[in-house]
């Protein structure tokens, strides 16, 4: 029977961490970061492919260093060091798909484009078919999801066995004296 455990006050459990053992912070948000990082990197190879942009676009940073990020699937974290995985505006479109829609010129009275002929065409309004749902963002995280925290709780079990093993030593060092 396996537990959940949700942290109400991460703030409060973070500081009786630095006070068991004060490295504690920085090795979980190096592993935040590589978690992120190894997550981007398989979302990568998921990724429907035309060119490299939208591929060369994903990549794991903090939250805190994208403030005006839009966020999808998070929410508000008090973490200073929350990771996430950030790509191109239009990722949404490709993982989830779009619907048969018209498309019309809004700030010039013709919409110019390439055809498929190379010559421009000028047109008020396109009926754009819509676009299939090519899901590799979320499908990827639900299969990663277990190893991440797997990794992540490896962090924290490390560093207070670590602890636990420094108070024994010090006990027993004391007592010998």
């Amino acid at each position: 029977m396996a537990l959940k455990v949700r942290i109400r006050n991460r703030e409060k459990l973070m500081k009786a961490f630095n006070l068991l053992e004060p490295n504690i912070v920085t090795s979980l948000a190096g592993m935040q970061m590589k978690v992120a990082r190894d997550l981007a990197d398989t979302i990568k190879t998921y990724a429907p492919v035309q060119s490299g942009t939208y591929r060369d676009s994903i990549h794991a940073d903090r939250l805190a260093d994208r403030p005006d990020a839009s966020l999808k699937g998070i929410t508000k974290t008090t973490d200073p060091n929350a990771t996430g995985v950030f790509a191109a505006w239009y990722w949404r479109f490709l993982e989830f798909g779009t619907r048969a829609h018209t498309i019309r010129a809004k700030n010039a009275p013709l919409l110019v484009f390439r055809g498929r002929e190379g010559n421009l065409k000028y047109m008020r309004e396109v009926s754009h078919p819509g676009s299939p749902a090519q899901p590799h963002i979320f499908p990827v995280y639900r299969a990663e999801r277990k190893n991440m925290r797997r990794r992540l709780a490896r962090v924290v079990n490390r560093a207070v066995k670590k602890a636990v093993d420094n108070q024994k030593t010090t006990k027993t060092d004391g007592e010998a004296a």
